[in-house]
């Protein structure tokens, strides 16, 4: 919320969002991305996959990300920018739960 001040002073001129999901289409789902049936998918690190005979510390099941490129105007003598804001919720499982693990970020050029 301390970036709130500082942001409501910029308007965002367009943009374009992009949905990525590892998700598949769901035709009865009005919410399902739209992606192709085939392909795609979830690769899980290193750390993840854990030792072999341990097993995995836990199984990247699912991985939904939005991404927002945006153009911002000049403001103040300030010269305009490019932005890209983004979103990412990846669900983990482990010792039977699915976590969510989320990332949110805004990269300025």
């Amino acid at each position: 919320l301390f970036l709130l001040p500082d942001m409501m002073q910029f308007k965002i001129a367009n943009f374009v969002e992009l949905k990525v999901s590892s998700k598949p289409h769901d035709p009865d789902d009005p919410d399902s991305p739209d992606s192709p049936d085939v392909g795609g998918g979830v690769a899980n690190t290193a750390f993840l996959q854990g030792k072999s005979a341990e097993g995995p510390n836990a199984q990247a099941a699912q991985v939904d990300s939005t991404f927002w490129i945006e153009t911002v105007p000049g403001h103040a003598g300030r010269p305009g920018f490019h932005q890209l804001q983004y979103t990412q919720r990846v669900l983990l499982n482990f010792a039977g739960r699915s976590w969510p693990h989320i990332s949110v970020a805004t990269l300025r050029k």
